[in-house]
């Protein structure tokens, strides 16, 4: 049942980039079909009778294509964000794009606060990125114990605007005293599409926790980014949507997923630079938010150096 399961999500992450990506193939159709259809008959000379020799050449510019709106559309979603625990992605779920690094190596530091009513948890990251390729982070989230939190990412195809990548974050939760061990690996892809015609960006993730006390071991999310009221904000912060049946960990501070459900959504600022190849950011985030026992608000900041 299980093997069946992870098959059917597997296909599924596969299949919706396609999907998503039916609007610009028509695009490009249309846009050949425009410029096929607007070609003029090649240039008309007419020639005087009497000595033969041409007296007016009549040319027809023909009109340039006009730039896809899917290519503006990717222009204007920002890259290199971090989730909760300091992995590039959403609010919990990862992204199958690696923290942007040109070619050289990106260097972010970062903290997530987190509070409810009976909360207060702190969340510092270090994350390196390796030429648009790869990422490592480390994250600790404090709260009345300590856990460690190792990601790794790779992005092994980008084509099309699709990003297809794995993952793992390895865990050792209560640091202090070493009482457990958990895995969470993870296949993701990213895509353009739109949400009511807007831009989005989209991840589909499909995973497996290794852990022996979960309802379900097999993962699921799904994440969207999107402009927030663009003519108003500029196209500078964004509405981040992300639901699933994973958190950043098995035992986070807030956003608990251990009844396999959560749903959080938040508002991303885009990325400020405040210096030569330094990067500020910010985010606000409401996690959980139909479920009272995970339910919390989540502040975060990044600063990130990344060579031109």
């Amino acid at each position: 049942m299980k093997r069946s399961i992870l098959i059917s999500l597997l296909l599924l992450i596969l299949l919706v980039p396609l999907v998503a990506n039916t609007d610009e193939n028509t695009t490009v159709a249309e846009s050949e079909s425009l410029a096929l259809s607007s070609t003029e008959e090649p240039p008309v000379i007419t020639e005087n009778e009497e000595s033969g020799t041409p007296i007016e050449v009549f040319e027809e510019q023909i009109p340039q294509n006009e730039e896809l709106s899917f290519g503006k559309d990717v222009g204007i979603i920002p890259a290199g964000n971090t989730t909760v625990s300091g992995v590039n992605g959403y609010i919990v779920i990862p992204s199958a794009e690696p923290v942007p690094g040109g070619k050289g190596t990106s260097i972010t530091t970062g903290y997530s606060g987190i509070f409810s009513t009976d909360v207060y948890a702190h969340v510092p990251f270090v994350q390196l990125g390796f030429s648009d390729m790869a990422e490592v982070s480390l994250a600790v989230d404090i709260d009345t114990k300590s856990d460690l939190l190792l990601n790794v990412k790779w992005r092994f195809s980008h084509r099309n605007g699709t990003s297809l990548a794995v993952g793992i974050v390895g865990q050792l939760i209560d640091v202090a005293n070493a009482k457990d061990l958990a895995a969470q690996l993870y296949f993701a892809s990213t895509f353009f599409s739109s949400i009511m015609d807007f831009p989005s960006k989209t991840t589909v993730l499909l995973g497996y926790t290794f852990h022996k006390d979960l309802n379900t071991n097999i993962d699921f999310g799904i994440a969207f980014q999107t402009p927030f009221f663009p003519s108003a904000f500029k196209e500078k912060v964004f509405f981040l949507l992300d639901f699933g049946n994973v958190s950043y960990s098995i035992s986070p501070s807030a956003g608990d997923a251990e009844n396999r459900g959560l749903v959080n959504v938040g508002l991303r600022m885009v990325p400020l630079k405040v210096l030569n190849s330094v990067y500020l950011t910010a985010d606000i985030r409401a996690l959980d938010l139909f479920d009272h026992k995970g339910r919390a608000l989540s502040l975060g900041f990044s600063l990130a150096f990344r060579p031109d």
